[in-house]
């Protein structure tokens, strides 16, 4: 017998709704101020406010280690005025000093918001970018990547090879 199961919704793709082509910034403060700016600008019909999306990264980062190590960086964070995960890559010009797990710059940011009351969605969202970035050949193609649509290729490519990862096919 064979069963396929698909259970991952397509809400809990890893596929980046923005894509930030070397974004610059002098410090993590100013990634953040940056990266809510164009957040917000972008996703007017969302609610995401950039202050309040600022606010919350900011404490975030203070307090907790968004950077994973080598490099890369994983903010992930609730608000309470969007109804839908949002996510978003940012390939920075240069590395950037942030709180880290090896305490080294990072130059890849990975981010989730997700709304409030998404508990389930949330973890599983955090658990399917998690191992994406653990993928030590995907990271080094964004890394080589020299634009945005090379980003968004990627992202396209890799996403298709986690989908048929995804059908889980049990002979019995």
């Amino acid at each position: 017998m064979i069963a396929i199961n698909k259970t991952v919704e397509k809400h809990d793709r890893p596929l980046p709704d923005f894509v930030i082509y070397n974004i610059s910034a002098g410090n993590s403060a100013s990634l953040i101020q940056k990266l809510s700016n164009i957040i917000s600008e972008k996703s007017k019909i969302t609610n995401i406010d950039s202050e309040e999306l600022f606010n919350n990264l900011l404490n975030t980062e203070k307090n907790c280690q968004c950077g994973i190590g080598d490099g890369i960086a994983f903010p992930h964070i609730k608000l309470r005025n969007i109804d839908k995960p949002y996510t978003i890559f940012a390939k920075l010009e240069k590395p950037v000093a942030l709180n880290s797990t090896d305490n080294k710059p990072i130059d890849i940011l990975y981010m989730l918001i997700s709304p409030e009351k998404d508990g389930p969605a949330y973890l599983r969202q955090i658990a399917a970018i998690s191992r994406k970035l653990k993928d030590k050949n995907f990271i080094d193609m964004l890394r080589n990547a020299d634009c945005e649509d090379a980003l968004i290729s990627i992202f396209a490519g890799h996403n298709n090879i986690d989908e048929k990862q995804d059908l889980n096919i049990n002979a019995a």
